[in-house]
């Protein structure tokens, strides 16, 4: 009796690795909140709930430090860009050609889109004379949380649903990073609702810092190969 040996299918575009475009991402969103953080002495964020002469002061006081702020914001969308395109070309390179790749793929480039356009209106409110206007600052205001974000978030929540879904089922990923994602992008696209309800609202820091624990954890295990066959005796 011959045993014949698991064949493999091997991704082998050489790439830089999805975990470290997951890590840079991280550190430069989480660089731009610190710059505001200690910019601002640690002071309450507006929210489009407070009023708008609290937004009105906290722009016009910290008006440096949302500057530099923004510009990290916008930076971040440019690694979360590149990770999707990574991640999904591995995926298709493994001949995984399921909806799931598209999924992920209009989520993390959605994401990424959301998220430079709020870094580019955070830089519109950071110019002298915008707060001068209530209503301009309002708008201006509202437009960067619903894109930074509810739709950031969101469409996160699809890119996370369209790898899991994707790679889970054929164990590119480990099966508990599929179910941890899983959970992530349930949260994250039900924070949608904070259009609706503001309570609901909670929901989008936890999907937002969540899932980018998740898209480095995945980056770093998705693997290079599939199993075409498993080890038969002839």
């Amino acid at each position: 009796m011959e045993l014949q040996q698991p064949a493999y299918l091997e991704y082998k575009e050489r790439m830089p690795s999805p975990g470290v475009l997951a890590l840079i991402y991280f550190l430069v969103f989480a660089a731009g909140m610190a710059f505001l953080l200690i910019g601002s002495s640690g002071a309450s964020y507006p929210t489009p709930y407070d009023p708008v002469e609290k937004a009105r002061h906290f722009y016009t006081e910290f008006a440096v430090s949302l500057h530099a702020q923004s510009f990290f914001l916008f930076w971040s969308s440019l690694p979360l860009g590149i990770y999707t395109a990574f991640m999904t070309a591995r995926l298709r390179g493994l001949n995984l050609h399921r909806g799931g790749v598209n999924i992920a793929q209009f989520g993390g480039f959605g994401a990424a889109f959301f998220l430079g356009m709020s870094g580019l209106i955070t830089w519109i409110l950071s110019q002298p004379g915008i707060t001068s206007d209530p209503q301009a600052t309002r708008i201006m205001q509202l437009l960067a949380f619903a894109t930074g974000g509810t739709g950031a978030v969101v469409l996160s929540g699809l890119l996370i649903a369209g790898i899991c879904v994707t790679a889970g089922i054929d164990r590119i990923i480990p099966r508990w990073v599929m179910w941890f994602g899983l959970a992530i992008a349930v949260i994250s696209i039900l924070s949608m609702f904070n259009l609706i309800v503001p309570g609901v609202s909670i929901l989008l820091p936890i999907g937002r810092f969540l899932g980018i624990i998740w898209m480095i954890i995945a980056g770093f295990t998705v693997k290079r190969k599939k199993l075409i066959n498993k080890q038969q005796a002839t």
